[in-house]
């Protein structure tokens, strides 16, 4: 997987040479963050042919866009940790009864 951010992009667009990045890559798809998709979009948005040239790609899904992971609120990691320490404390029981 190979993440690439703005000028990447942007300096293959200027030179007409996008699909070059995918033989330079050696990958059928490249990866971008979510803030490089909307950099892109805004410059599509204004007119200049750059972006609009990644958007292409965007859209035919030769560029996947990864969203961020979300944060946790101090419920659902208290949760998570139940959890974790239930399934803890199985496994000791198990391999204390293997034990004895």
């Amino acid at each position: 997987m190979v993440f690439v951010d703005t000028d990447v992009l942007s300096i293959f667009a200027k030179i007409q040479r996008l699909p070059l990045l995918f033989v330079v890559f050696n990958q059928e798809r490249l990866h971008i963050a979510l803030a490089v998709e909307n950099e892109v979009k805004m410059g599509a948005l204004k007119g200049f042919h750059v972006a609009q040239d990644i958007t292409v790609l965007l859209t035919q899904k030769q560029i996947q866009t990864h969203r961020p992971l979300p944060i946790l609120r101090f419920g659902q990691f208290m949760s998570v940790g139940r959890c974790i320490f239930q399934y803890f404390c199985i496994f000791l029981r198990v391999w204390y009864l293997d034990v004895t």
